[in-house]
Order: structure tokens, then sequence, then C-alpha cells
């Protein structure tokens, strides 16, 4: 996998940590952790990078989907990732107000994150190439 600059956005220092060494382990550059939305904001804006990880609990998935909306606008459609310890179809179905490109269970499986960063990768460049391409 080429190397992709990721964000990541976790208020558990101890699960950021986590899923911040499996992204370095198969390949990411890591560009920062964000334990707060304004944080998110700024790193975004100031890095752009290729990848958002968003951490998803349950009781917290509204302020996962706000992050994910603002990130977002301030960093032309970001793709996002979000890390769910829960991915029944109801919690699927609320995420998915975020705008994700896609979900991976957490705690992390690395096998499970490349492939779904390189699923994203694929669609982002073809829909590049697709907007490019059009007069």
């Amino acid at each position: 996998m080429k190397s992709v600059s990721v964000i990541i956005v976790e208020d558990d220092a101890f699960v950021a940590a986590d899923i911040a060494s499996k992204a370095k382990r198969i390949g990411c550059q890591v560009l920062g952790i964000a334990n707060r939305v304004e944080q998110a904001v700024e790193m975004v804006t100031r890095f752009c990078p290729n990848l958002a990880l968003i951490g998803s609990r349950p009781r917290e998935q509204a302020d996962c989907i706000m992050t994910a909306k603002l990130i977002q606008l301030h960093c032309n459609h970001l793709p996002i990732i979000f890390l769910s310890t829960e991915l029944d179809r109801n919690a699927v179905e609320r995420v998915k107000l975020g705008g994700p490109y896609g979900f991976v269970a957490n705690p992390l499986v690395e096998q499970e994150l490349i492939s779904e960063v390189e699923k994203i990768l694929q669609v982002v460049s073809i829909q590049k190439a697709r907007s490019t391409a059009k007069p």
C-alpha cells in the first residue's frame, strides 16, 4: 500500500495510541491525533490528509457525525473511516449520517483496516478521474 496520510480523532488516549500504532504498521503516516472537534478541524485545515479515522462509541455517535461533517467541510470532502466498538445495523445507519466512506470494527484488525483504506483510496481515485475527465 502506498503511503497514506491520516489523522486520528479519538478522545481515549489509550485507544488513540493503539489506532495510531496499527495505522503506522500498515504504512500510514499519522499526522496527528485529535481528542476534540476543534483540534480535528485545525489538523485537517493545516495538513489536509488523505484520510481521517474517527473513533465512534455508541453514546457519542452524534458528536462523531458532527465532527465528520465539519472535517469534510474544511478539507474538500475528506474520506472518513469510522472505527466503532458497535457495528450493528442501527449503529451503522446512525453513523451513515456523517458521510463516512467506510466502517471498521474497533479493536482494529490490521487486515480489515488495510482492506478498507485501499478500497477507499481506489474509490477516491476513480471519483477524481471521473471529475477531471468531464468537460
